[in-house]
């Protein structure tokens, strides 16, 4: 079995490059925050990117995470470097083509489109959205170049390079707004999405020539093409019903208070951190060497690479959702309270943030499951999960919405979240056998008892250092926030320790030699 040490040590490199991107975009979200409130500006801008992403996610993410790798490593792995070559240049020409076609079009359509999308905006508003898609339009080429680059270098385990291009697309935003907002408005950080588009795709072309790409324009349809083009029919498909939801998402907030846009893509973002730190970089890191087990038929280890994941991931994932539920309101004050963005956005969006903040394990188990299956070449089994998790969500939004407002759509989305999840490990046990399920139990129950320690020191330090420092100005706030984190990490700390739990120790050896040494 590969080590699990290894595996972690390039997921922490991972999550410190992804670490790095999100904190450039929290001081984005602040920015936009500040400079726009939650309003018609930022409703507009957001909803501007559901259709571009549309298109980024069912065409490009359908191929290359489920279908590019798994055929990719084949190649290298059982024939010749120059046939993994040949299909590497397809694949990229092919979807450069596709993508210019397609993006082309809906630019042309843009406006019938965002009717159907954003039926509930004011014609200033509509306006405003349709001439930021149209521009938006442009970055799924750049996004796609950089995928398919980045799966590349990902099947070789170079992982580096590709977790650093976010950091490039939110430094361009940001330029954009501090720049380009004082001259053209939220014109400046479309611009600057845009070109941080291009600045992804630009930064991996000597990465990827140095493990031997060379571009070549090749537009052939061999045998491995054609076993792509039917394990990404179904994973599109899946895509294809996970951006429906997202745009049923943003069809029903249209139609609720101005600004509902807007506050659920800042709860998204700031809940996204841990989920992606955790779940995505765990994911990445694993799926070449899950890809490489089911090759070699070594189903042994192939599933205790997903036991030993999934108990890490809870390890970090259970106290940061406790973490984040009670510390909601001050998260999103610090990170967004200031210029327009008044009192009431803060509870709104620290509300969203406590329901989102549910679903946060099953959001960070999601990725690993979709990998195995994946490396699998499996992609029809999550289709059919991705459309029983779609009819959940709008089923459960629709209900919650009338109640709750805004806050439904949250709650609706953990619900399809936790089901999803829930699904899919029933799938990968379906498929694989029994994996360890309760060594995961076992061990997910004493995060859980660690996690109650920490939640009542953080209630009590917040409570206790409020009677000393004045919470409504930021640096009164900051003390409170930073002083309830430390005590609670601390707890934490001490709690796992007493209870001798391995994943302290997995960390503990992983990090010394991600930061000391280069050394596996």
């Amino acid at each position: 079995m590969e080590k699990i040490s290894k595996i972690l040590k390039i997921t922490y490199i991972i999550a410190g490059a992804q670490f790095a991107a999100a904190i450039l975009g929290l001081v984005r979200d602040r920015l936009l925050a500040s400079t726009f409130g939650a309003g018609n500006t930022l409703d507009a801008y957001y909803a501007s990117f559901r259709v571009p992403d549309f298109v980024f996610n069912v065409l490009i993410l359908g191929a290359i995470f489920a279908a590019f790798i798994p055929v990719f490593t084949d190649l290298r792995v059982k024939e010749d470097h120059r046939s993994s070559w040949r299909l590497a240049n397809s694949i990229l020409n092919i979807f450069i083509l596709a993508t210019i076609i397609i993006c082309g079009l809906l630019i042309i359509f843009a406006d019938p489109v965002m009717k159907l999308l954003v039926p509930g905006f004011d014609k200033e508003t509509f306006n405003q959205t349709v001439l930021l898609t149209r521009i938006m339009l442009i970055s799924p080429m750049f996004f796609g170049i950089a995928s398919i680059f980045g799966s590349i270098l990902n099947s070789f385990k170079r992982f580096l390079a590709f977790a650093l291009t976010p950091i490039f697309y939110n430094l361009s935003i940001l330029l954009g707004i501090i720049f380009l907002e004082p001259k053209m408005g939220v014109m400046g950080p479309t611009i600057g999405a845009v070109f941080g588009a291009f600045l992804q795709a630009a930064f991996l072309i000597i990465p990827v020539m140095r493990v031997g790409f060379s571009w070549k324009l090749i537009l052939e349809f061999s045998s491995s093409i054609r076993q792509i083009g039917k394990l990404m029919v179904p994973r599109m498909a899946s895509l294809g019903i996970l951006q429906i939801n997202l745009l049923a998402e943003t069809m029903i907030a249209s139609t609720l208070a101005v600004g509902s846009i807007a506050v659920l893509r800042f709860a998204t973002n700031i809940q996204t951190l841990p989920a992606s730190m955790l779940g995505i970089a765990f994911a990445t890191a694993l799926f070449p060497t899950l890809a490489e087990k089911n090759s070699k038929q070594e189903t042994g280890e192939f599933k205790s690479n997903i036991v030993y994941s999934f108990r890490q991931i809870m390890f970090f994932v259970v106290p940061a959702t406790a973490a984040i539920i009670l510390l909601r309101a001050q998260i999103v004050r610090l990170l967004l309270g200031a210029g327009n963005f008044s009192w009431s956005d803060t509870a709104l969006t620290a509300a969203c943030l406590g329901f989102f903040a549910i679903s946060l394990f099953a959001q960070s188990l999601s990725p690993i499951l979709l990998r195995a299956f994946f490396a699998l070449k499996d992609t029809k089994t999550p289709l059919w999960i991705s459309i029983a998790s779609l009819v959940i969500y709008i089923a459960s939004a629709l209900m919650l919405v009338n109640v709750m407002g805004v806050l439904g759509l949250a709650l609706a989305f953990s619900i399809s979240a936790v089901v999803q999840a829930g699904l899919l490990m029933a799938g990968v046990r379906h498929k694989i056998g029994a994996f360890g399920e309760r060594q995961i139990i076992k061990q997910t129950a004493k995060f859980i008892i660690a996690s109650f320690i920490m939640g009542l020191g953080i209630y009590a330090t917040l409570y206790g250092v409020a009677n000393f420092v004045n919470t409504n100005t930021y640096i009164g706030l900051a003390i409170q926030f930073v002083s309830a984190v430390c005590i609670g990490i601390l707890l934490y700390l001490i709690s796992v320790k007493i209870m001798r739990v391995e994943e302290l120790k997995y960390f503990r050896d992983s990090f010394r030699k991600t930061v000391l040494t280069e050394k596996d």
